[in-house]
């Protein structure tokens, strides 16, 4: 593995960590899925090889830090009833992150042509 993919593996960890927090402790939607979309951002713009997995582990720490709540009796703000129905979060953690890459495959060509 190089540096790179390590350190956008650490930084999805982190992100994914920060996100499934502020989700426990939100009582609106709005905080959490800002956190999906400009971290799923970031994480396509920085490595477009495995876009695909950086976004599902983001879209899945929402569900997740609810199960880990529950496990360790933190009460989440605002549960859901089903905690497994905010696995749909997925889609725009994809949708983000392509964009991303989209982006990223954007500025390429103009950073080679600035060199």
């Amino acid at each position: 593995m190089s540096k790179r993919s390590l350190f956008v593996g650490s930084l999805t960890v982190l992100f994914a960590v920060i996100t499934g927090y502020i989700n426990v402790n939100a009582s609106e939607v709005q905080a959490p899925l800002a956190c999906i979309l400009l971290f799923s951002f970031i994480l396509g713009l920085l490595q477009r090889k495995t876009a695909w997995l950086r976004a599902i582990v983001i879209g899945l720490s929402i569900p997740a830090s609810y199960f880990l709540a529950f496990a360790i009796n933190v009460k989440p703000v605002d549960p859901p009833r089903l905690p497994i129905t905010t696995a749909v979060l997925v889609i725009p953690a994809l949708v983000a992150c392509y964009t991303g890459v989209v982006v990223s495959l954007g500025i390429a060509p103009l950073q080679r042509r600035a060199s």
